[in-house]
């Protein structure tokens, strides 16, 4: 399997492990936007060796949504969730994306739930359950 190939897979079965958690409520998918739930605004990241680059790519693509989407959906919380946690040089990078006002989960493969940063539990607390 490519490489690419790999990621998409990732990819598609980390937004079905976040929709299935999400079931009971209302999830849209729009153009751009991995999901919208409960009024955030919701990029996934698969990572592999470059937590770096999906986690800036994640800030870059979430703002961008916003903007994009600003007049129908106001001032949405930014969520990004990645296929494990994002640390790359010693770097804890869900710091980075705090720091901009992104809040941030992941898939904790060993105890195969989600986990992140107290925003993301505010934000959404349906996908810790």
């Amino acid at each position: 399997m490519k490489n690419s190939e790999r990621r998409t897979l990732a990819h598609k079965e980390l937004l079905d492990r976040v929709r299935e958690k999400a079931k009971h409520l209302q999830v849209y998918r729009l153009i751009l936007i991995d999901l919208v739930i409960a009024g955030a605004f919701i990029e996934i990241k698969s990572i592999e060796e470059d937590a770096v680059r999906q986690a800036r790519s994640a800030l870059a693509q979430l703002y961008h949504y916003k903007f994009v989407y600003r007049e129908q959906y106001g001032d949405p919380a930014l969520l990004a969730i990645f296929g494990k946690e994002p640390i790359a040089e010693g770097n804890n990078l869900s710091i980075f994306l705090a720091h901009c006002r992104i809040a941030s989960a992941w898939w904790n493969r060993s105890a195969n739930l989600f986990d992140g940063t107290a925003e993301a539990k505010r934000i959404a607390p349906w996908l810790f359950k």
